[in-house]
């Protein structure tokens, strides 16, 4: 039984749905969806036949792309995408599976052919568990399968891309290839990837060398403040000859076919990176680590490091990222006394 929803009717110009064989005209206007949404939920309560479909029969793939919905209008794009990328991903290994029947095992295959590491496991085992416990609030189905599911300790993040690998990295593309610019980008601003890949026009202030983000992954922990994302004399040149080529409030950093670079897009790059260069463990992030590493190496205060990272306070830089800069300072004065 397919869970109604609006779909647009071209010659009415107006979001319709069709319940129990009568035809309700829900919201005229494209741009009306989420009103139609709110229309239909209206009409589903007041008729009594909220037709969900039958708990234990819906497919693991259904009730996806009932979420996936349901968060393309409730959530953050940043979230939405990274919820579609995994969630899209787990239903095309797994094809035609009911939810109820989704076992540990069925991820833990996943992963096997996939090339994720246990930070990356980890997330994806909440983002599935997340689908399966929507569904349970909304009473889709009755339980989540895999509730309980161990996931993966996230590594300290003990790694990160030094001066030397940054180089032989940018040693891998051509002058005239675009993701150069990328990789400039996360070496020198030291923000998120994510951060990098969805700045546009209408996020640069040149005037005060800043990059100022209002949607952004930590908006809720630090109370709706927009991200602020301080530029190098270097970045500021770059931004403003990325300006000079794109058209307005669109992203800066884009490929050869003129398209903004997607969280697959970046990581498929650096896995072909990883391999040739046999770097263990390479990703994008670790660019980010080793802005972080080395401010804090070279004494700059946690206050300010945590400030230029985007954190709502100093406790991730105590927590993750201290010990790097004071484990090294201990063990090289440890040296220093074996061999006094």
């Amino acid at each position: 039984m397919r869970q109604p929803e609006p779909r647009w009717r071209k010659n009415r110009k107006a979001w319709v749905c069709r319940i129990n064989g009568r035809l309700y005209t829900l919201a005229r206007g494209r741009e009306n969806k989420q009103e139609a949404w709110q229309i239909l939920r209206r009409i589903l309560a007041e008729t009594g036949k909220e037709s969900r479909m039958k708990r234990d029969t819906i497919l693991f793939n259904q009730l996806s792309k009932l979420f996936l919905e349901w968060c393309e209008r409730e959530k953050e794009p940043s979230t939405y995408a990274w919820y579609k990328y995994l969630v899209e991903s787990f239903c095309e290994f797994l094809k035609g599976k009911r939810a109820r029947d989704v076992i540990p095992q069925d991820l833990n295959d996943w992963f096997a052919s996939q090339d994720f590491g246990a930070g990356t496991r980890s997330r994806a085992i909440a983002a599935i568990s997340r689908v399966l416990n929507w569904g349970v609030k909304n009473k889709i189905i009755r339980e989540n399968p895999i509730r309980g599911m161990e996931r993966p300790t996230k590594p300290r993040r003990e790694v990160y891309v030094n001066a030397e690998q940054r180089q032989q990295i940018l040693d891998c593309y051509r002058e005239t290839d675009p993701f150069r610019d990328f990789l400039f980008a996360m070496e020198q601003a030291g923000c998120r990837p994510s951060e990098i890949a969805e700045v546009t026009s209408k996020n640069a202030m040149l005037d005060r060398g800043l990059w100022v983000i209002y949607k952004h992954k930590t908006k809720n922990q630090t109370q709706g403040k927009a991200r602020v994302i301080y530029l190098s004399d270097a970045m500021v040149e770059l931004t403003r000859r990325l300006l000079d080529h794109v058209p307005p409030e669109t992203p800066l950093f884009r490929n050869r076919k003129g398209e903004p670079w997607t969280r697959n897009a970046i990581r498929c790059r650096m896995r072909r990176v990883r391999a040739k260069l046999k770097i263990p463990g390479l990703v994008a992030y670790l660019y980010r680590h080793g802005f972080i590493t080395q401010a804090l190496e070279k004494g700059i205060s946690d206050a300010l490091v945590a400030e230029l990272a985007g954190h709502a306070d100093t406790s991730t830089i105590h927590r993750f990222y201290s010990h790097l800069s004071e484990n090294a300072k201990l063990l090289r004065q440890a040296a220093n006394k074996v061999v006094a």
